[in-house]
């Protein structure tokens, strides 16, 4: 018995398998086919994409060409108006300048004809009343003498008034520059004697630092102490003027302050040296002191 029911259950599984299989046959089948179907539609409607697109394409480049053709249309239209009213302004401006041309020839060549040709002139003078009316005949010789002397008379003063001008600008320049230069030669004559007067206080200071010195070595000498050398004053008492050749008074008030600077430089030396020498002095009897002690 229970075999029998163990084949039941077998051959219930075996049909539930092989149906499972039909039906899963079945569903791949459906799914291949309706999987084929999209894959279908969707190619259909790529093929109606790309034919709307390059339609669209198309309808965008006639528009584009209209668009384009349209612009240059207007663009030359524009153009030749632009030409147009150029052209006639240039004709207008040519007519003119032919006229006025015309119109300067012509005034020249009457002036020329009336100063060429001799003719006599009459010049009627009429009194109010009408009596005595007196008149004049003047050749056009000598209104062209009257004219040319006048034309040169004016000529002449022209050049003179220039002439008078170009040398009042002149002297006007000229008379500013030295009044310009008086006030820098009076500003640097009381800078001059600014540091005349500062040079004068500073050899004083200088004299009696060498007064002062030659006092203190005076009183080392007297106590044996070893004295330094002195520098030579005379080296920085100059040569009577400037070195490099300029004369000026700036240049000797320059060339004083600069043998000042190194007169003071070697006194400063000097003292310093003095100094040293008072300090080694002082350390010798400070030693002689604990020597005689001890």
């Amino acid at each position: 018995m229970q075999e029998k029911i163990a084949r039941q259950i077998n051959f219930i599984i075996q049909l539930s398998t092989q149906k499972i299989q039909e039906a899963k046959l079945l569903c791949k089948g459906k799914i291949d086919a309706v999987w084929q179907q999209l894959l279908v539609k969707l190619q259909i409607l790529l093929a109606v994409a790309k034919l709307q697109f390059a339609m669209l394409r198309v309808r965008a480049d006639r528009k584009m060409s209209a668009a384009r053709q349209f612009i240059s249309a207007k663009w030359r239209e524009l153009y030749e108006k632009m030409r147009w009213h150029m052209q006639a302004a240039i004709d207008r401006a040519d007519a003119y300048a032919r006229d006025y041309s015309a119109r300067l020839q012509q005034r020249y060549a009457l002036w020329r004809k009336m100063w060429h040709y001799n003719q006599n002139f009459t010049f009627w003078l009429i009194p109010a009343d009408g009596s005595h009316i007196a008149k004049t005949h003047v050749k056009k010789t000598h209104l062209k003498y009257a004219f040319s002397g006048v034309a040169a008379l004016v000529v002449i003063v022209s050049v003179t008034i220039g002439v008078l001008a170009h040398f009042a600008i002149r002297n006007e320049a000229q008379m500013r520059e030295i009044a310009e230069y008086k006030a820098t030669k009076q500003a640097q004559e009381q800078t001059i004697q600014e540091l005349q007067k500062i040079a004068e206080k500073n050899q004083k200071q200088l004299a009696y630092l060498s007064k002062l010195e030659d006092k203190v070595r005076k009183e080392m000498a007297k106590n044996g102490a070893e004295l330094p050398p002195k520098s030579d004053a005379s080296v920085y008492a100059g040569k009577g003027g400037p070195a490099l050749g300029d004369s000026t008074p700036m240049g000797y008030m320059l060339e004083q302050e600069k043998n000042i600077h190194n007169e003071a430089k070697a006194k400063k030396a000097d003292f310093e040296k003095l100094l040293t020498a008072i300090e080694n002095e002082n350390y010798r009897r400070l030693r002689q002191r604990l020597a005689s002690r001890y």
